[in-house]
């Protein structure tokens, strides 16, 4: 167990919840998630569930080695192998402060959002097979009566209800939510409020946005990868929204992609950053790591701008293996040293070979990253291998790169190869 935080059988715990799990929504759990991440999983969500009185949204404080007796594991690593399968499937969140863990659980997606879920769906039919996959969607999506063909008729809140003001009325500042919200990118250093400010004096989207979390979530994430200020942003909004005010995320992703594309024709070639990190526990370097952008790390890394396709495909490897930004730095800046590519930036799959490859190293934060390509760096140099750095797989994959990419015609948009992911659910160990 690799944990960065510091976990042990006499570690205190408590569990939050949005509310009890209705009858369908544990029939979803065991007939959508449980074939994908196992029953020891599924199993270590309902206990914590349990754990919660019914009435309540929090349990007692408990400490870990109460879990480990109740499931019969055998150690504190298999719990956390599970617990980690729990965050990466979306159904468990957790928060960490002196000592203290809170695990906050969040119900499963609803029929249609896993359906539509690419990652998810995917994973399902790889392990119930076609023919079982598509009897549990017609059996879960199918509704007997069309509700698009009749006419809603439901009175919207404000048709029938009249707020007054009231001093004595306060809103809570909790942002936690019984959803799946994928990955989220805080990027701190933009200023949102400068944002608002200018789209507001606009009056291109309507007002509700600005506090819609999945706006938001998306204003910095593409801020944060495409490298565009308050002014910029604002600029994308304009062409992303139509003239009910609402925006287009589709359309907004393709307009921060658009107008980086016109930026980096100005800005074309800068100077090389020739300045290298003098140990592996610099802090400057760790932070450095874990808060630039994929964009400015290969700026000052080699020199070049990425272009906007590259952006886009180190977008996908944060959503689809769940690394940190600090950890594929690590990977970018590794990769670029491999005398074989002559500094090109490779395809989806070779990144997410190395990222598999790192992960069962036991590789999670932007430290364990480092240490481990320092300690491959000094491996190799002792060694007479001419592809300095090249891992062993290499070869086999470019012998198998032309059907690799005949596959990929199947999905749409160069869907990535689920197998690796459907490997990390599948348990291993037997109890």
């Amino acid at each position: 167990m690799n944990n960065s935080y510091p976990l042990s059988s006499a570690s205190d715990f408590e569990v939050m919840t949005i509310g009890p799990l209705a009858h369908f929504e544990q029939k979803l759990l065991l007939k959508l998630y449980m074939p994908i991440v196992g029953d020891k999983v599924v199993s270590l969500y309902q206990t914590l569930y349990a754990l919660v009185e019914d009435g309540s949204f929090e349990s007692n404080i408990e400490k870990h080695e109460k879990i480990i007796k109740l499931m019969h594991l055998r150690s504190l690593e298999r719990f956390y192998d599970l617990r980690i399968k729990l965050e990466a499937i979306g159904l468990l969140e957790v928060y960490y402060k002196d000592g203290f863990y809170v695990y906050y659980l969040k119900k499963p997606l609803d029929v249609e959002s896993f359906f539509n879920n690419l990652e998810l769906s995917t994973l399902l039919e790889y392990q119930i097979g076609q023919k079982e996959y598509e009897k549990c969607y017609f059996e879960l999506m199918m509704r007997k009566l069309d509700v698009n063909k009749f006419a809603k008729i439901t009175h919207h809140f404000d048709e029938v209800y009249e707020i007054e003001a009231s001093d004595n009325i306060y809103i809570s500042q909790t942002t936690f939510n019984n959803l799946n919200n994928g990955i989220v990118v805080t990027n701190k250093d933009f200023d949102f409020n400068q944002f608002m400010i200018l789209t507001s004096a606009h009056d291109i989207i309507k007002p509700e946005y600005f506090s819609d979390q999945t706006f938001i979530d998306a204003i910095k994430r593409y801020s944060f990868l495409y490298k565009l200020n308050p002014e910029q942003m604002k600029d994308v909004v304009i062409l992303a929204c139509n003239e009910k005010k609402e925006v287009d995320y589709e359309a907004l992703r393709l307009a921060a992609k658009k107008l980086y594309d016109k930026k980096a024709e100005k800005l074309g070639v800068i100077p090389r950053n020739l300045t290298k990190p003098s140990s592996v526990s610099d802090n400057k370097l760790i932070k450095y790591l874990d808060t630039a952008s994929p964009t400015d790390f290969v700026k000052n890394k080699s020199g070049v701008a990425l272009i906007s396709s590259e952006i886009e495909m180190f977008d996908r490897l944060l959503k689809d293996t769940g690394i940190s930004v600090g950890v594929l730095n690590v990977l970018i800046g590794q990769v670029l040293t491999f005398d074989n590519l002559h500094g090109e930036i490779p395809s989806y799959n070779y990144f997410l070979k190395i990222i598999n490859t790192w992960k069962r190293a036991g590789i999670k934060t932007t430290a364990d990253a480092i240490a481990y390509v320092s300690k491959k760096s000094k491996v190799t140099k002792a060694s007479n291998k001419v592809q300095k750095g090249v891992p062993d797989w290499y070869q086999g994959y470019l012998d198998d790169l032309n059907q690799t990419k005949e596959n990929e015609k199947k999905l749409k948009n160069d869907t990535v190869d689920l197998e690796e992911l459907r490997a990390f659910f599948k348990p291993t160990d037997k109890e």
